[in-house]
């Protein structure tokens, strides 16, 4: 087949969905001939300076990239008018991608995005075109009046990441047999390296001696703590019984560190036991939990990360062959299970974050079986897996 990708971030970007989509471009074009469309918005000044987007991102080259107009007022997000931003940048890219596809409409066989306002538009000329189209969503709509709702039910198939999601959007109207549940996945060749927790920190020049908790990934989603709080908070309930015990952050963005420093303070804890840091190479990140001895994701309790989360870092840990304290929620459950792949504790509760932590390292057989199960168990979310599944599901069918 050939694939239209239009993706509606720009690119590179060091958030994850930037990653994700790369990772879906490289998987659909082992079999298929594939295009990423993406918008022309001002980048930071790290990634301005990002020549190859395949490079960054750790992918083969083996799909094509193009950039379209977007009118970027980036001046109306600096001073706080963040919706007018967004409407104005979306709807613009989304009238550029409407006006390229009519005149390659020839050119492909399916549109496949995560971009609601391009898609939405792009709709309309559904059966004109005779492109096949499906509808990757993270999150559910907050308003029934959403034309999100009427996209779901004009494209040919939808992707959501989690069952809830699914389960919304059929009694939202659109047609069960309609829908697939594709979680995210990870790139197993990448932890494909044969180095050990001490190699992994001779590399990255961590101290060998010292019990490593970490948080890889980044910081907050939309604005959203990820959990950082409470581990910071677990820790006082660690440290006298374990005083080699280290805590790191890793991803990033750091603009929340002096909060979270701050919160050190208050608990009265060496500054010194805390480490955070930013973004690092995607190739680096599998070293990054191969040096861990637990790797953290205790998100806390909200309608996202109950519902419809899928976190890459959830995948990349069951990858790494490291132990995980998680949060007990629906979306994580869909995965993860206490007490037989991780250990998933209250969200939102440090004492259950520092429970679990305790209980993982005074249990070493503990934390083999958790994690070599997570290993099994994560076999079969990869990126070439998860498109094969779409694809297949797509089907062969004509447009209704």
């Amino acid at each position: 087949m050939k694939i239209l990708y239009i993706a509606s971030n720009r690119f590179p970007t060091e958030k994850a969905h930037g990653y994700q989509i790369g990772k879906m471009c490289e998987a659909f074009s082992r079999q298929n001939q594939v295009l990423l469309l993406y918008p022309r918005k001002k980048n930071t000044k790290e990634l301005k300076k990002v020549k190859d987007i395949h490079k960054y991102y750790s992918i083969q080259g083996i799909f094509s990239t193009k950039s379209l107009f977007c009118l970027d007022l980036t001046l109306l997000k600096k001073v706080r008018i963040p919706k007018l931003w967004f409407l104005t940048s979306s709807l613009s890219y989304a009238l550029s991608t409407f006006f390229w596809v009519i005149f390659h409409k020839k050119k492909f066989d399916v549109i496949y995005s995560r971009a609601p306002f391009s898609l939405f538009l792009l709709s309309f000329l559904r059966r004109i075109i005779g492109v096949r189209m499906i509808y990757e969503s993270h999150t559910f709509p907050a308003s029934e009046k959403s034309f999100r709702l009427n996209l779901a039910k004009k494209v040919d198939k939808m992707v959501v990441v989690t069952k809830k999601t699914k389960e919304l959007y059929i009694k939202a109207g659109v047609k069960e047999d309609h829908i697939i549940v594709e979680p995210s996945a990870v790139d197993m060749s990448q932890f494909d390296i044969s180095i050990g927790m001490k190699g992994a920190r001779k590399k990255l020049n961590i101290p060998v001696n010292i019990i490593l908790a970490s948080f890889v990934g980044n910081f907050h989603t939309m604005e959203m703590e990820k959990g950082i709080p409470e581990i910071i908070e677990s820790s006082k309930y660690l440290v006298k019984e374990f005083p080699e015990i280290r805590f790191y952050f890793v991803g990033g963005p750091l603009d929340r560190e002096k909060k979270y420093r701050n919160i050190i303070d208050e608990i009265h804890l060496p500054q010194e036991m805390f480490v955070f840091l930013g973004k690092q190479p995607v190739k680096e990140v599998p070293y990054w939990l191969k040096a861990s001895d637990i790797l953290l994701m205790p998100h806390p309790k909200n309608i996202f990360y109950s519902y419809y989360v899928s976190p890459l870092k959830m995948f990349e840990y069951m990858a790494s062959k490291r132990p995980i304290v998680g949060s007990k929620l629906p979306a994580i459950e869909e995965i993860l299970t206490d007490g037989k792949n991780a250990l998933l504790g209250n969200p939102g509760e440090p004492r259950s974050i520092a429970a679990h932590i305790r209980k993982l390292l005074l249990n070493r057989s503990l934390r083999e079986e958790l994690s070599d199960q997570a290993f099994r168990d994560v076999q079969k979310y990869t990126w070439e897996k998860r498109v094969t599944r779409i694809v297949n599901f797509l089907g062969t069918e004509n447009i209704e």
